[in-house]
């Protein structure tokens, strides 16, 4: 299993420059839970089924946690 949990964030609007384009866009979000070690093979499956050439990818490095929920991980 890659992912422990998701958060999705439906229908927020986005806006981003794409080439000499301002994009005004509908788009979702998403908060994968993973551990740092399965971090390269969660961004590849994403590239694999993702419909954008290039998808916002972030890995954010948490500085504390409960352990009861690392331990649930």
């Amino acid at each position: 299993m890659l992912i422990t949990a998701t958060n999705i964030f439906p229908k927020i609007e986005s806006v981003y420059r794409w080439g000499e384009e301002v994009i005004h866009n509908e788009e979702s979000v998403m908060i994968l839970k993973t551990k740092e070690l399965l971090y390269e093979k969660v961004e590849e499956r994403i590239r694999e089924i993702h419909s954008y050439i290039c998808p916002s990818i972030v890995c954010f490095k948490i500085k504390k946690n409960s352990k009861m929920y690392l331990q649930w991980m």
